[in-house]
């Protein structure tokens, strides 16, 4: 079976845009930013240490009792639980200069 000839040319052109496009230019990580990024790490990993010491395995394990039950129901169900989580240190977001972290 012969693939369509529209699929073969949009192929052709996607290979010919990708073999045109000019490469990304290469940025240096700065020292002031590689520091930030690996103090947002530790603390990071701080916050995780003291979870686990607390028996708070899940986000959801850190709930009020009650909107703790509520949300294992709804797991339970098959339904999705997303909690934002914010490393701080000292109390302060963690600023990092020419970068930015998500995970």
């Amino acid at each position: 079976m012969q693939p369509k000839p529209y699929l073969r040319a949009l192929f052709v052109g996607w290979a010919i845009a990708a073999l045109l496009a000019p490469p990304a230019p290469a940025i240096e990580l700065k020292p002031d930013t590689s520091a930030a990024f690996d103090a947002y790490v530790r603390a990071t990993e701080t916050r995780m240490d003291d979870d686990l010491r607390q028996d708070h395995f899940l986000a959801v394990d850190d709930l009020p009792d009650g909107r703790r039950q509520e949300t294992y129901a709804q797991l339970r169900r098959g339904q999705i639980y997303i909690q934002e989580r914010h490393t701080l240190e000292e109390g302060q977001s963690i600023h990092v200069p020419g970068g930015l972290i998500h995970h």
